[in-house]
Formats: C-alpha cells, sequence, structure tokens
C-alpha cells in the first residue's frame, strides 16, 4: 500500500483542541482522519449524523454504522461494542 499526502486547512485552536483530546484517548489526528477515510469507503456513506445546529434539527443518518458511532460519540456503547465494522478498524489501527 503507497502512502499519499493529504492536506486540510483547520482552525489552528480547533487543531491544538482535537489533538489534546485526541492524544488523551491515545490516539492523533492522523489516525483519526484515517479512520473516517475508511469508513468513508466502508459505509458509502458520511459515516455520522449531520445535524443542524438547533433544537429540533433534522438529522441525516445514512446508515446503521453511522447510527452507531453517533451512540459512541455520545457515550451510550462502550468501547467493547462488538459490531464487526468498528471492530475492524480497532484492529488495522490497534485501537
Amino acid at each position: 500500500m503507497s502512502n499519499t499526502f493529504l492536506q486540510v486547512r483547520v482552525d489552528e485552536k480547533d487543531k491544538e483542541q482535537a489533538a489534546q483530546i485526541l492524544d488523551g484517548l491515545g490516539t492523533n489526528l492522523s489516525t483519526v482522519v484515517n479512520m473516517l477515510i475508511k469508513q468513508i469507503i466502508i459505509t458509502e456513506s458520511i459515516p455520522f449524523d449531520i445535524k443542524l445546529g438547533r433544537s429540533g434539527a433534522r438529522t441525516f443518518s445514512s446508515t446503521p454504522q453511522a447510527q452507531a458511532h453517533a451512540m459512541m460519540d455520545q457515550n451510550q456503547i462502550t468501547s467493547k461494542h462488538s459490531d464487526p465494522v468498528l471492530e475492524g478498524i480497532r484492529e488495522e489501527y490497534e485501537w
């Protein structure tokens, strides 16, 4: 597998805050971006809910995996969840 370079522009404060959070989780921005790309390929969708920032907003959820990720984001599922997609990611990235 050959690697390629991906350049993304983000707010410096957002990058620093995300990097600190991910460091606390034992990972880094590069790994998480790679995980996101793999999930886009696996689910053939954006692998999380996209919501408008208002209460009562519409939610766009494309797959059961996206719903599982949203639940994980809300701490409703522990890291011991047995979703084969999530387990594959954990194994590939030793997460």
